[in-house]
């Protein structure tokens, strides 16, 4: 899953946790992917977004969402 934001912030600005940025959808399970690590890292729902943190899902990254349902996302 690509992230878009609508008010066309720079690349990397945060868009909120993933419950925000996926409220349209029954997200269960969110992953990033670090390639420098190569390492998977799961995103918590912490509500505590502000733009620097992990769990933020950020501006042209991209995601793994595992949905319990299909869906049409909103952001």
């Amino acid at each position: 899953l690509g992230v878009i934001d609508l008010a066309q912030q720079d690349q990397g600005t945060g868009v909120g946790n993933p419950n925000a940025y996926l409220a349209s959808i029954k997200a269960l399970v969110v992953y990033s992917y670090n390639t420098q690590a190569n390492s998977w890292y799961r995103l918590v729902n912490n509500g505590n977004c502000t733009g620097a943190e992990a769990d933020c899902m950020d501006t042209g990254a991209g995601y793994w969402v595992w949905v319990s349902e299909a869906g049409t996302l909103v952001p």
